[in-house]
């Protein structure tokens, strides 16, 4: 891309993506790393207490082994999920690149480049619908499940003090950020499936045990 006014890029490590994962949990947010505790929890407690039931009655089948052994593995699996998504994320990486390296790269000019291997996404400024700021970097929303982290310490062109106001301008021209709120309210209408499927569970857990 020509005119580059910013240029970001850094080597995104295992732990840096699990951390990233974790962060979308709970920036997606809180609501969505309290989900996920809360259905590991539960299930995990519906299979303890399904477990100790069979052994009270004394009667043990198939389907009640199969089900107590699902509110396991569905808890687990939840509390595993940055782990899992970060190993899958770089085996699809190695497999589409051949390359061992994650390097992220991100270039800002008449509209923003990200760079990974021999891919390249394209995207409009007016995308970014909220920016947060944290210590280490900036977190620019494209929606309450997808964001570009930029690091403060890796700009190869720019400087991450002048940033924070070339990115809010161009953000904003046409267009406002989205407020906390109004970001909130977004996430919870993306996070209700879930929270259907935890009714969902828990309806099943009784209808299987009566």
């Amino acid at each position: 891309m020509e005119n580059v006014l910013f240029e970001n890029r850094y080597e995104v490590t295992k732990q840096m993506m699990k951390s990233w994962y974790r962060l979308s949990q709970k920036r997606s947010g809180k609501l969505q790393l309290w989900l996920n505790a809360l259905f590991g929890g539960l299930y995990a407690f519906l299979g303890i207490i399904y477990a100790l039931l069979i052994c009270i009655d004394g009667e043990i089948d198939a389907k009640a082994i199969v089900l107590a052994a699902l509110f396991f593995c569905i808890s687990l699996l939840s509390f595993m999920a940055p782990s899992l998504r970060t190993r899958k994320a770089f085996k699809q990486f190695k497999t589409f690149t051949g390359l061992d390296i994650m390097q992220d790269t991100f270039q800002f000019g008449d509209r923003i480049e990200r760079e990974i291997g021999s891919n390249t996404d394209v995207f409009r400024y007016d995308q970014i619908c909220f920016i947060e700021e944290t210590d280490e970097a900036f977190h620019l929303w494209i929606d309450v499940l997808s964001c570009m982290i930029i690091k403060k310490h890796a700009f190869t062109v720019g400087a991450s003090g002048d940033f924070m106001t070339f990115i809010t301008e161009r953000c904003t021209a046409d267009k406002p950020f989205w407020t906390k709120r109004k970001f909130s309210m977004h996430m919870w209408k993306k996070c209700l499936p879930q929270v259907l499927y935890l009714v969902i569970a828990v309806a099943l857990f009784f209808f299987f045990l009566f």
